[in-house]
Formats: structure tokens, sequence, C-alpha cells
């Protein structure tokens, strides 16, 4: 009887890694676009109402909506991408701690996220920004399996 197991590859082998990776690419693209779709969902929605509350009307309510339903969807993709490709990596990278790889991947969307904000000539201005969001997200990410564990639905 042979072994099969379908769970992500223990330790660092380069080739089961490999192919576990493009897995976790085709994660992190969809991760990306379905946070773009909220992104830009959201900041419709909140551009819209802050445009009307300014009294503006038509075309301009119009611009204003898509201006920043553009502004908010790259950031929400940014961190979602990043957080479930980075995830996917740690799992496959043999790192199976909820907490831990949350908190990790977490941090990494966090600093993306704000990277996106952020002009590239200021980035080096901007590290201790970047990880500040990094830390804030990570702690977040990590807080929310810890809730579901404790809440039993």
């Amino acid at each position: 009887m042979g072994h099969s197991d379908q769970s992500a590859p223990q330790g660092l082998s380069l080739i089961p890694l490999l192919v576990y990776r493009q897995n976790c690419l085709v994660s992190g693209l969809s991760g990306f676009a379905s946070g773009a779709v909220i992104g830009a969902a959201l900041g419709g929605l909140s551009g819209g109402l802050d445009a009307y509350r300014l009294g503006l009307r038509g075309q301009p309510l119009l611009q204003t909506v898509v201006s920043v339903a553009g502004n908010r969807a790259v950031p929400f993709g940014a961190w979602m991408g990043v957080f479930s490709f980075s995830r996917c990596v740690l799992y496959g990278a043999g790192i199976r701690n909820n907490l831990v790889n949350a908190a990790s991947a977490g941090f990494l969307a966090g600093c993306a996220a704000t990277a996106t904000q952020i002009p590239p000539h200021l980035w080096r201005n901007s590290l201790h920004l970047m990880g500040n969001n990094g830390i804030m997200s990570g702690a977040f990410a990590a807080f929310i399996p810890l809730v579901f564990q404790a809440v039993r639905f």
C-alpha cells in the first residue's frame, strides 16, 4: 500500500516546495483580485457617501466615486494578495502554528499595503510606518483565529 500525503510538503526540500509555491502564487493572485474588488466596492460606497454629503451631484459625484474606488482597490488587493501568498508559503515551509503563521503573514501584508500608499522616493523615510502597520496587521491576523477557537458556533 502506497502512502499518499496530499498536505503541504514537510521541511524545505526544493522540488515539492517549488510546486507548492506555484499553488501559493495562484492563491496570492486570487487574494489580490478579491481584495481589489472588496476595496473598490467599499471605496465606491464611502466615496459616494462623502461626495453626496459635500453636495456633489451628477458627473462630479461619479468622478469622485470612481477615483476613491480606484484608490482603495490597490491597498486592499495588496493586503489580501500578500497575506494569502505568504500564509501559503509559510504553511508549505512547515510553519503550521496558526498564530505564528497568521502573525507573520499579517506583518508582511501590512507592510505591503502601506507601501502602496507611500511614494517610492519616501520609502526609506517611511519604513517605521510600514513596520508599525505590519505589526498591527499581524496582531490582528493572529487575533482572529484565537477568537474563532474560543467561540464555537
